[in-house]
């Protein structure tokens, strides 16, 4: 179904607000849980049941977010780094570089630093656990997105379920839930509030978003992704370079660092790149099944360095206002980043390409 305006939503959803019941926020650890039971027995050289792995991966956690490899990895990676007598292949693994992008053993080699950095800190870990006032979380998170957005609705600005396991030193919204690396959170805390108020962000917007007319046409969900995630990104990266940094820091390769950075000082050209494919599509040049498979493919990290380098242009341009005016419309996002982009330097896109994303954002759609 079609989403309504912002002005209509805004309305309806203050109007009701006192009717609706608030969704329970619920913090889960039954991945997390499970999973330092087994590192335990694991590193007591006790043999882990086969039945006892099943039920680690059958938990929320896992489940939603880990495909069968995935899984296989994580029990390769938990018995490589907390059973004793698995020093040798674990060095191995720890002495390995960092081949490329294509690296098959990538993941595991992720999986493995975070894992060797947790068992360091293992029984603090398991105290934190039971320690942190988890309670304190949503307050945090929730003031802080309320305090980004230009004029909250607060009974549509909702704090998500969030599920703890161990995998990556990451967090990653699945819609139902946010699910965070338990190592990852123990480690910066007050990091994980902020992504969890980006997060935030993405679900309050979703509310404004005309996702029947974004979701069909890969062009529109390119630049919805841009702008999706350059706002959000105002609300916990500490600017760009820091960013790719960071990425060093929660054990992933350099050449994810080295990646951003690509992505983020070839900005321009990225853009005059989706331009450039976009009138190669119309003019009957580019097969819509290659045109949709080289724009998907165009800006890595799912549009955060080049999304999050044209907000920061407007902020630097005092174009805050008008970016939160519209923070649903990736149309009026192109616009505004066209009306600064000469003066920084960037590709401006051209009047025939801004007209072709106006007409998209507003074709009719089918009747249901």
């Amino acid at each position: 179904m079609t989403k309504t305006t912002f002005a209509v939503i805004a309305a309806t959803a203050m109007l009701f607000a006192a009717c609706t019941k608030a969704p329970t926020t619920n913090f889960s650890f039954e991945s997390s849980d499970l999973f330092f039971e087994i590192a335990d027995s694991l590193s007591q050289n006790q043999k882990v049941a086969e039945e006892t792995w099943a039920r680690l991966f059958d938990t929320k956690g896992y489940k939603t977010l880990c495909d069968d490899d995935e899984m296989n990895d994580v029990r390769r990676a938990a018995e490589l780094v907390f059973a004793p007598n698995k020093k040798a292949e674990l060095d191995s693994i720890l002495n390995a570089p960092y081949d490329s992008d294509d690296d098959v053993d990538l993941k595991m080699k992720i999986l493995v630093r975070n894992y060797v950095n947790l068992q360091s800190h293992f029984d603090d870990a398991k105290k934190f656990r039971t320690s942190y006032d988890f309670g304190k979380v949503k307050t945090k998170a929730t003031k802080i997105v309320h305090d980004f957005l230009p004029s909250p609705v607060d009974s549509l600005l909702t704090f998500p379920n969030i599920e703890f396991f161990c995998y990556a030193r990451d967090a990653s919204n699945c819609g139902s839930c946010i699910i965070f690396d338990f190592n990852y959170f123990y480690l910066y805390p007050q990091g994980c509030i902020e992504s969890m108020a980006h997060e935030m962000f993405h679900n309050y917007r979703y509310n404004f978003t005309n996702d029947d007319i974004i979701y069909s046409e890969p062009l529109l969900i390119v630049l919805d992704h841009l702008q999706d995630e350059g706002i959000a990104d105002l609300i916990n990266k500490k600017g760009s370079e820091n960013t790719a940094k960071n990425l060093t820091e929660l054990e992933y390769p350099e050449l994810y660092e080295q990646k951003y950075l690509k992505a983020l000082n070839n900005s321009s050209k990225l853009l005059a790149e989706l331009e450039s494919l976009t009138f190669q599509n119309l003019d009957g040049e580019l097969s819509d099944d290659d045109y949709k498979k080289q724009v998907y493919n165009l800006f890595p990290f799912h549009g955060h360095p080049v999304g999050y380098k044209i907000t920061q242009l407007f902020i630097k341009h005092g174009l805050r206002d008008q970016m939160m005016e519209t923070f649903y419309n990736p149309v009026e996002f192109i616009k505004l980043y066209n009306s600064i982009a000469e003066s920084e330097g960037m590709y401006v896109f051209s009047d025939r390409f801004v007209s072709h994303i106006e007409q998209l954002f507003t074709k009719p759609q089918p009747a249901e």
